[in-house]
This record gives C-alpha cells, structure tokens and sequence, in this order.
C-alpha cells in the first residue's frame, strides 16, 4: 500500500496539464539562466523549482517528470546509499523503462558473487565501481581526487551512457517502506 500511495500522490498532487505546463516553463527559464550548463544541473533546478512550486517533495516531483516522459529527470535527485548520487545525463533512447546506471553497494556486490559475465569483466579491471556506477576505467571518466578517490569526470557525468553499465530495475519486497522511500 505505501508503494501505490508513493507512485498515486505525484499523479494527485500535479494534475498532469498544470504540471506540463509548470515544467516547460521552468525548463525554458532555467536554460536562459543556466545557458552553459549541463542538462543535469538544468533539471535538477527544473526538479526543485517544481517541487517547491507543488509542495511536494523532490522525489516525488521528480517521480511526476519521469511519468510525463522528461527522461532527463532521471539522472538527477537519485538517492542510494543513504545519500544523492551526483547527476548525471544521458541520450534519452540509452535506457529502457526499468533500467538505469545507478547501483547501490548491497546489490552491486550481489551481481558480481551471482552474475560470472559482470565479476569477469570487473575482474580484468575494465570497469570500476565509482560514484554508485560500473563505469569504464579511463582517464576520460574517471580521475582520482587529492584523497586518492575515484571520481566520474565531468564528461562521463554528461554521458553516462556512454561509459556506464545499464542495469534492470526489479522491485523486491525489502525495498518497500519507510527506509526505502526517505529522503534527506
């Protein structure tokens, strides 16, 4: 029941003609303000701005964007790991409908002990596992901070789909509640 009231309330909250409206408004302002930007940190204005506009919250807005296909949403606000992963953008047609980018430790460890084809190539030192990402490991995507830590560049944060696994969401049970749906 929670689920359905977490995936119902958006749709309740932001009468689908209103919101259309409210979010091609605040794209088109955000790009005249943001004009050199990336498009991630366009719409995570386009996210916020709307749901202050609704007084909802960020999720839930962003929830509200994806359903009225602004797939951009779907890099930005993504909460893994008891905290926001950064942004990212990517070509539209680069995911399916229940897939993404972003995985959290818990169940990237998982695949790689259940899954040969993802520990082998994890294994050769191919991909790393940066920012809640499998992404490729060259200097183009990835570069180390002064602390040593593995980053995403700013380009691979522009092209997530170019250097990062896709991964099919599938809903479990113990992802349902209250410490699933928190936000910070």
């Amino acid at each position: 029941m929670e689920w359905l009231a977490n995936a119902l309330a958006p749709r309740i909250l932001m009468p689908e003609k209103q919101t259309r409206v409210k979010i091609e408004e605040l794209i088109a302002k955000n790009k005249r303000l943001h004009s050199g930007e990336n498009s991630y940190e366009i719409f995570e204005s386009v996210v916020l701005e709307l749901s202050e506009f609704f007084e909802v919250s960020k999720v839930a807005a962003k929830i509200r964007m994806i359903d009225l296909g602004y797939r951009e949403a779907v890099g930005v606000y993504t909460y893994v790991d008891d905290r926001y992963v950064a942004s990212h953008a990517f070509d539209k047609k680069a995911l399916k409908n229940n897939q993404t980018f972003t995985i959290s430790i818990q169940d990237a460890l998982f695949e790689y002990a259940t899954n040969s084809n993802l520990s082998s190539l994890l294994d050769s030192g191919k991909y790393l596992y940066v920012d809640s990402h499998f992404c490729i490991n060259d200097p183009k995507y990835i570069y180390r901070n002064d602390y040593g830590y593995a980053n995403l560049t700013d380009y691979a944060r522009r092209h997530i789909d170019e250097c990062c696994l896709i991964f099919d969401v599938k809903a479990s049970p113990n992802k349902y509640g209250v410490n699933y749906y928190k936000e910070k």
